[in-house]
């Protein structure tokens, strides 16, 4: 018999976030790994950096594709930009408004800035989806960016990296 360590993460499951360490790390949904770089999402399987990039400037939306390519952290190659699904399972909506879960153990969030996905707009095709970023109201939720500027955060795993 399998241990539920043994398990395959699914998109079904609910974890609790708020059972770790101070910083975030290591509760049943959240763990750092690669030295504490990285962060092993146990709901998704996916791993993200746990310091998002933090040009406030931005890059174009297939600079940032390469710059996540080139990426090597903790040690470890293999990023990409996350698709606009899996940038969404970071939002929580148990308050009825788009947080981060609590006591998430991600840094370095840029304030009033929206992180790319591949994803393109179905409406916009100069527009991707991306994670909007309030951080004096702590709210976290889906919003358009035009792909000649913003930020990324990449991501590790999953079900792979094609451009929508």
């Amino acid at each position: 018999m399998k241990s539920l360590d043994e398990i395959a993460p699914t998109w079904s499951q609910t974890l609790d976030s708020t059972d770790g360490e101070p910083g975030g790390c290591n509760s049943s949904r959240f763990k750092c790994v690669m030295g504490g770089a990285a962060v092993l999402d146990m709901e998704t399987g996916l791993v993200w950096e746990r310091v998002p990039n933090d040009d406030p400037f931005g890059t174009s939306w297939l600079e940032s594709m390469d710059e996540c390519q080139r990426k090597t952290i903790g040690n470890r190659g293999g990023w990409r930009l996350p698709r606009a699904e899996e940038l969404f399972t970071l939002i929580d909506y148990s308050t009825g408004v788009g947080r981060l879960p609590p006591s998430h153990p991600f840094t370095g969030l840029l304030d009033g800035t929206c992180y790319y996905s591949t994803t393109t707009m179905a409406t916009d095709e100069n527009k991707a989806w991306g994670l909007g970023s309030d951080l004096a109201q702590n709210i976290h939720s889906p919003c358009e960016v035009p792909k000649t500027g913003a930020t990324y955060w990449c991501v590790r795993g999953g079900q792979g990296d094609a451009v929508h």
